[in-house]
């Protein structure tokens, strides 16, 4: 690899998000910089489709609570399945519909005994 090589922008760099999309293909095994990019991009779609090849529970967790785009914080709610993770989610969680969401997914009912004590 060349220098020129090395200062040339990747596509996950590019300024047309959709082009950002696509070049998420080229680093889908690197969590770290999926992670980063799911975080931080400023474009939803690109943000959304990150998440989307994330499989980490704490990462997509942390994204749930963080992003203030309500559909990717829908995603990452519905990919989690630990009821522990979605219990934490309910409990920081202010938006209702998204804790209709959350606790459509347990049926732990020590879980759900103590979300009823909250009413």
């Amino acid at each position: 690899m060349g220098v020129f090589d090395r200062l040339k922008k990747q596509k996950w760099q590019h300024e047309d998000y959709e082009i950002r999309i696509e070049g998420l293909k080229e680093i889908d095994s690197d969590l770290e910089l999926l992670s980063k990019i799911a975080f931080e991009d400023p474009h939803w779609q690109v943000r959304l489709n990150a998440a989307r090849l994330i499989h980490n529970k704490d990462i997509l967790a942390n994204i749930a609570i963080n992003d203030s785009f309500t559909p990717i914080r829908e995603y990452c709610i519905s990919q989690i399945e630990d009821e522990d993770v979605l219990y934490k989610l309910f409990l920081n969680e202010k938006d209702t519909s998204l804790k209709e969401t959350i606790a459509e997914k347990i049926y732990d009912t020590d879980i759900l005994k103590m979300m009823d004590s909250m009413d």
